[in-house]
């Protein structure tokens, strides 16, 4: 990972999502929304990758903050889960950097997806 969760939340306040951050509620369960992301940040050349950040609500324009920080319930399990779907969900095996932050006493799950090899691409689920 190139950036910091910090950085990466501060990307996400000042320009929201971007072609190298999203971010997903993801507070129970992933959700087809999740595959469709990592497999866009696999597939887009030229920009080595992308951030998902897990754990994020968006807020209402009149808020002051782009993103509420919700958490995900069960951050060990969301964590095997997002890196069992990379690895077998998809025609190449992706192998995504996750890292667990806890914030505002709550957790966000961060995975850093790289850009596939030319030869393996497109990446699909």
């Amino acid at each position: 990972m190139d950036w910091g969760v910090e950085e990466i939340l501060n990307r996400l306040e000042a320009h929201d999502e971007c072609q190298r951050i999203e971010a997903k509620s993801a507070k129970g369960k992933l959700g087809n929304s999740v595959l469709e992301t990592v497999s866009a940040f696999a597939n887009e050349p030229e920009l080595s990758g992308g951030y998902l950040v897990l754990g994020l609500s968006p807020r209402s324009s009149s808020d002051s903050t782009r993103y509420a920080i919700q958490g995900v319930d069960d951050p060990d399990r969301i964590q095997q889960e997002l890196v069992g779907v990379c690895r077998n969900n998809f025609n190449v095996q992706i192998s995504p950097e996750v890292l667990v932050h806890e914030m505002d006493g709550k957790v966000l799950v961060v995975a850093y997806i790289r850009e596939a090899a030319a030869r393996d691409k497109p990446v699909y689920y």
